[in-house]
């Protein structure tokens, strides 16, 4: 299917509210139908074109909104296919005929098919078999073996497609995309235009910042690396869910997504040595002192201190108590039951985490909820009756 064909449909199921596994369902086909329909690597029968006009409450020419070139796309593709169909049906009957002649029908097809691919991209050079099809002429040149293929006109630059890896590669006006699949974490897939850079559905403003996310090890620690917010169409999110609560299932895969990291504070934050501090206090307190017991409280500052730099530079406060609260009742039982000796009943501190830790989270989601219904409610159109 023509490129931009595959983008009209990917924009009309967006424009309707649909995800790829809500639109398959309503037309009976699979999610990955969908897909490769918005990808161009197939193209929807007639009667899913019908379907999807009608979803759409459209024409089939608004649907597609076909002008002459991209007709001449959609005719040399079909005409692609219904060769292929010829082909397969053909091939038992040639096992059993040994290299007839080339009889006179058959000239005549080869000719008309020679015409039909002029017709369709202008005057050129022509050729087709089983395997495949090539023309070469003003309208570029166009070679399809099978499931791989490749396109290069001045309208839609170069489309290159690995059949047997999966790989695809489109250079045009609007950009680079590159799709390749099965590298083992996943399919990789690379869109680049002249405002943005889309890496796997994570969105960057240029190369470098695609460069810092990617070289630097953002994904070493997943504490201090993980996103601290979202962007989608221009809105800022606290959380994923909030975003595909609004924009649907579709964020982060055909919606991209901008995921903002550590800022320059909590950076800062953590290059400062603080466990090589505290670990000279511990001695000199040992040395001079000879606290070397209860310089061991010191010990349990160094994850308060990093648990402090997050909650300042994100400004939430909610990480900050759930991870400090564990931490103080520990150091209170060690007080109580090594410097008092009375661990009971200081035990029962112990019980109080998970109940804490329950309604932290439970206001927190509490909070969140109604920040998002105040904004929606915000949002949300006014009716006025008339008087």
């Amino acid at each position: 299917m023509n490129v931009e064909i595959a983008q009209r449909l990917a924009d009309r199921r967006k424009q309707a509210g649909l995800s790829q596994e809500a639109l398959a369902e309503q037309l009976g086909v699979s999610r990955q139908a969908v897909s490769k329909w918005e990808r161009s690597e197939s193209s929807p029968d007639t009667d899913n074109l019908i379907a999807l006009a009608q979803l759409y409450g459209l024409s089939l020419d608004d649907l597609l909104y076909v002008d002459d070139e991209i007709r001449d796309d959609v005719t040399f593709e079909a005409a692609d296919r219904a060769a292929k169909r010829e082909a397969e049906q053909a091939a038992p009957a040639a096992s059993a005929v040994a290299d007839p002649p080339p009889a006179p029908a058959d000239a005549a097809a080869a000719a008309g098919a020679t015409t039909e691919a002029e017709a369709t991209y202008g005057p050129g050079v022509s050729s087709s078999d089983k395997k495949g099809k090539v023309h070469i002429g003003p309208g570029g040149i166009h070679v399809v073996d099978g499931d791989e293929y490749v396109h290069v006109s001045w309208r839609d630059g170069v489309h290159v497609r690995d059949g047997k890896k999966g790989e695809e590669v489109h250079v045009g006006w609007d950009g680079v995309h590159v799709k390749s699949p099965g590298n083992g974490a996943g399919d990789d897939d690379v869109l680049v235009d002249g405002a943005k850079v889309v890496i796997n559905g994570e969105q960057f403003d240029s190369w470098q910042d695609a460069h810092e996310r990617y070289r630097h090890g953002w994904d070493q620690d997943e504490r201090w690396y993980e996103p601290c917010a979202y962007s989608v169409q221009g809105e800022r999110f606290d959380n994923l869910d909030d975003a595909r609560a609004k924009y649907g299932d579709e964020v982060g895969k055909s919606i991209p997504v901008r995921k903002h990291y550590l800022r320059d504070f909590e950076k800062s934050w953590v290059k400062f040595p603080y466990p090589l501090v505290v670990i000279i206090v511990y001695l000199l307190l040992g040395i001079l002192n000879g606290a070397w017991a209860m310089g061991l409280f010191l010990f349990l500052t160094i994850p308060l201190y990093y648990m402090v730099g997050h909650a300042i530079g994100r400004k939430r406060i909610v990480p900050l108590i759930s991870g400090a609260y564990p931490i103080a009742v520990v150091a209170w039982f060690c007080w109580m039951a090594f410097v008092l000796n009375q661990p009971h009943p200081a035990w029962v501190a112990f019980l109080t985490i998970p109940v804490v830790e329950w309604l932290v989270h439970s206001l927190s989601h509490w909070w969140r909820d109604r920040k998002r219904r105040n904004a929606a409610a915000k949002d949300a159109p006014i009716d006025v009756d008339a008087q």
